[in-house]
């Protein structure tokens, strides 16, 4: 099992590789894409651990990829929604191009009525035009619902036709910890879905922005009662209109 684990890995980074130097027709750019994309994957597959994504991790990767998927059949070109995923990438947003952003927030059990910002620029449109939540609320199961590996499936299969996308979902993936040597770890737990909403913040929105703090002050996280945005729902299909306007 370990040699195939490791066979995984090898056929992901070769896949990746290839994606990236396969248009060049310079040598010495082909070497140095080469060598970049090795130190990348070296990078990654050292902050790797053997016990995989945490259950907080797993369910924030699920709603980022449930959201991904989401963009890849709505929009026209599912190469700008890949490129726009920058969660995996430690970005102040789960989802930006342009001056357009989406930020996922998944909830569970208990938690549903609340959502967890982490960061004072999270939610500050100051740098930005336009700004959307997409609240995802599920339910844990044991295999019942979608698993994350399912979900990962469902989006590699929806971009089978396009190596190049293919290749750079896998990195994504990887650089947000989900390994396929991890798959194992991730099979038997499942989630339902109980709602999905999308939100604009704009205006009024409850939030904490960047100039709102005093000198001195960062690293702000705090959290926000999602009854109280409903004001601020915005239609499913009016975002996607106005995404593909941007993006």
């Amino acid at each position: 099992m370990l040699d195939r684990n490791f066979e995984d890995i090898f056929n992901t980074l070769l896949s990746d590789i290839i994606a990236h130097v396969i248009d060049l027709s310079d040598p010495r750019q082909m070497i140095r894409q080469f060598l970049n994309r090795v130190d990348k994957w070296h990078a990654l597959l050292e902050k790797a651990t053997a016990n995989g994504l945490t259950p907080e991790e797993q369910r924030g990767l699920f709603g980022e990829i449930f959201l991904l998927r989401k963009l890849i059949t709505s929009l026209p070109e599912a190469e700008k929604a890949l490129l726009a995923w920058v969660g995996p990438e430690k970005a102040p947003r789960d989802f930006q191009y342009g001056g357009c952003a989406l930020e996922v927030k998944t909830s569970h059990g208990n938690n549903h009525q609340r959502i967890h910002v982490s960061n004072e620029r999270q939610l500050d449109t100051s740098t930005i035009e336009q700004l959307y939540i997409f609240h995802l609320s599920i339910e844990s199961q044991q295999s019942a619902g979608e698993s994350l590996n399912d979900l990962v499936d469902s989006v590699s299969l929806a971009l089978q036709d396009d190596f190049k996308l293919t290749s750079h979902f896998r990195f994504k993936l990887a650089q947000g910890g989900y390994l396929p040597a991890h798959r194992e770890l991730y099979a038997d737990k499942g989630y339902i879905v109980r709602a999905e909403t999308f939100y604009e913040v704009k205006g009024s929105f409850p939030r904490i922005e960047e100039s709102d703090l005093r000198p001195g002050v960062g690293d702000v996280r705090y959290s926000i009662i999602i009854s109280d945005c409903a004001t601020y729902q915005i239609n499913e299909l009016t975002v996607y209109q106005n995404l593909n306007q941007v993006w």
